[in-house]
C-alpha cells in the first residue's frame, strides 16, 4: 500500500476527534456534513489565503466519497490542496 493510500485510509477512518491528528490545517468533510458549513469553512480559508501567494500557511480539504454539489461553487486560494478520497475520481 502506498503512503498516499495509507493517508487516505486513515482519513476515511478518522472520527472528528481523530481528524485533528491530521493537523489544524487539514479539514475532512463527509457527505453527511451540513453543506452550508462546508461552504463557510472553505470560504473562510479562501479569504485568508487568497492574497497570501508567498505566505507560510498551507491548507488541505479532504472530501470523503459522496455528493457535495449542494455546497455550491467553492473558491480555493494559494497553497490549498483539495483531495477527493474516493477510489475513483467520479466517487467524490
Amino acid at each position: 500500500m502506498t503512503t498516499a493510500m495509507l493517508l487516505f485510509s486513515a482519513a476515511l477512518a478518522a472520527t472528528p476527534s481523530q481528524a485533528s491528528a491530521l493537523g489544524p490545517n487539514v479539514h475532512v468533510f463527509t457527505p453527511d456534513d451540513d453543506m452550508k458549513k462546508v461552504a463557510e469553512t472553505v470560504e473562510k480559508v479562501f479569504k485568508r489565503q487568497h492574497h497570501r501567494q508567498f505566505g507560510p500557511e498551507r491548507q488541505a480539504f479532504l472530501f470523503l466519497p459522496g455528493d457535495y454539489t449542494k455546497a455550491g461553487t467553492l473558491n480555493v486560494g494559494y497553497y490549498t490542496q483539495v483531495l477527493g478520497l474516493g477510489a475513483d475520481p467520479r466517487a467524490t
